[in-house]
């Protein structure tokens, strides 16, 4: 009964690394001798910027074809300009990655119209880190929890890392 089962394996085996045979090749024909660009809505020297850099120092070898990576900054708005540029304007080849603040879907879910993007249709690929918002309040506001700041009619005052970054959008 094993003899009859180990032919048909090894032909289903054989057919589906034949089919993938094309596939790869086609790929590394299509990145060879290519620069895939990184375009970081930070400045150079920030999180986004170190991130993409390092990514961009090794992803390279990873791909078939052994693409080149280059890293520009497309600094401003909180890395709106480049996430704008990366929706509108970059073309859609397979030789360019946005990197800017995801905040922005949320942005544009409140009806910012300065966000000239769908998040619904952006082809988003990952993130390098987990970000965790927090929130502090000095002692001599009253506030104690976050239940003490909603439900009060008194004006808080909040910071941020900027206009147009994540924290700005937090109510």
């Amino acid at each position: 009964m094993k003899a009859k089962l180990w032919l048909p394996i090894a032909v289903i085996f054989g057919l589906v690394l034949l089919a993938m045979v094309p596939a790869q090749s086609s790929t590394h024909d299509f990145y060879k001798g290519k620069t895939i660009r990184f375009v970081v809505g930070q400045a150079a020297g920030g999180g986004y910027d170190l991130a993409a850099r390092t990514i961009g120092r090794h992803m390279g070898k990873h791909i078939p074809g052994n693409p080149t990576i280059v890293v520009e900054n497309m600094t401003g708005a909180g890395s709106l300009i480049a996430a704008n540029y990366t929706y509108n304007s970059a073309k859609p080849d397979g030789l360019f990655v946005g990197i800017w603040n995801s905040a922005f879907v949320l942005r544009q879910a409140l009806g910012d119209k300065a966000v000239r993007l769908d998040g619904r249709k952006v082809g988003w690929i990952g993130s390098p880190t987990k970000g965790t918002p927090i929130c502090g309040i000095m002692a001599h506001t009253g506030f104690k929890t976050l239940d003490d700041i909603v439900g009060s009619n008194r004006e808080s005052k909040m910071g941020a890392t900027g206009p147009g970054s994540t924290y700005e959008d937090l109510p």
